[in-house]
């Protein structure tokens, strides 16, 4: 019963498609294609949002500061919730008529739901310039070595945008309060994800300088290591089963962790600690000879 009653339905839909200007069709498209992502409330579909979002559309741009300055325009907690509202609420309005499109397209619906997706989207980009500042004093804590502020600050941004569009209006809590959590949290992440990828790049370095000393000598090129760990990977695999255990332990190969002592690596096999220097020489010596045997010293692993 369920399939007869929908063909009818899918062949309106289908001949009012077939009856679409190639216009109409490429933009019923476009927007079929859209992922709309909002956060939804109860007292959504009881108002109609198209006069709310011409306002919108029509009002002047909001002046903007990005510093840190006590004169940069800060939204009050009732402008924020009233813009965070506005902003999902356009977008749920633009899904619910996104599916009437789908079944009768005309212009009409078209032309509706742009409005109210750039009325959303307009709301969406005060939002992010508003709370730009946050970026950087976030980021500013994160700073070291390896990361610098520019680079904090770009992955920050991205994070910020998504904290906008995820952000939960109806709860009563401050944007800023969210926003700032969520950035610590991605910085710390992407942080201890790079520190992972440095260790385990580390450990690829220190095995390539005990079978070619001679790497010592130059900078290895990050963008050659994919095609250094498969070379490795095909030396080890020539090597007797405990020959590769203990060198993939004792180098962390294929390990997010750090280096075995010969300690640990003897109780984990059941032998001596010296039995393990033992084995771990003569692997090390069968490698250099592999290595000069297969010429593996490529000179695309270095850059002088």
């Amino acid at each position: 019963m369920i399939a007869i009653k929908r063909k009818p339905a899918q062949k309106r839909a289908s001949a009012a498609r077939s009856e679409l200007t190639p216009e109409l069709g490429a933009a019923v498209e476009r927007l079929a294609g859209l992922e709309l992502e909002f956060i939804e409330h109860d007292k959504f579909s009881r108002t109609n949002p198209d006069r709310a979002a011409a306002a919108v559309l029509a009002s002047a741009e909001e002046p903007t500061t990005v510093g840190d300055s006590d004169e940069a325009r800060r939204l009050t907690a009732e402008e924020e919730s009233t813009w965070f509202e506005q902003m999902n609420w356009f977008k749920f309005w633009a899904a619910r008529l996104r599916k009437q499109l789908l079944r009768r397209p005309t212009a009409e619906l078209v032309t509706r739901i742009e409005q109210l997706l750039q009325a959303s989207t307009k709301i969406r980009n005060r939002l992010i310039q508003m709370n730009l500042r946050l970026v950087p004093f976030v980021a500013r804590n994160f700073v070291s070595p390896h990361h610098s502020l520019a680079d904090l600050i770009s992955d920050g941004q991205v994070t910020l945008i998504r904290s906008v569009e995820k952000f939960d209006f109806s709860r009563g809590f401050r944007f800023s309060t969210y926003a700032t959590w969520a950035l610590r949290f991605t910085l710390a992440r992407n942080i201890s994800d790079a520190r992972r990828r440095r260790a385990r790049f580390t450990n690829i370095e220190q095995i390539s300088d005990a079978i070619a000393p001679e790497v010592d000598e130059a900078i290895l090129r990050e963008s050659a290591y994919p095609a250094m760990k498969d070379s490795i990977a095909g030396l080890l695999a020539q090597l007797d089963p405990r020959e590769q255990e203990i060198v993939r332990s004792r180098f962390g190969i294929a390990r997010l962790t750090e280096e075995e002592t010969l300690k640990a690596i003897a109780r984990r096999m059941g032998v001596c600690k010296e039995r393990v220097r033992q084995l771990e020489i003569r692997a090390i010596s069968k490698l250099r000879k592999l290595v000069d045997q297969a010429g593996v010293h490529d000179e695309t692993w270095v850059s002088a």
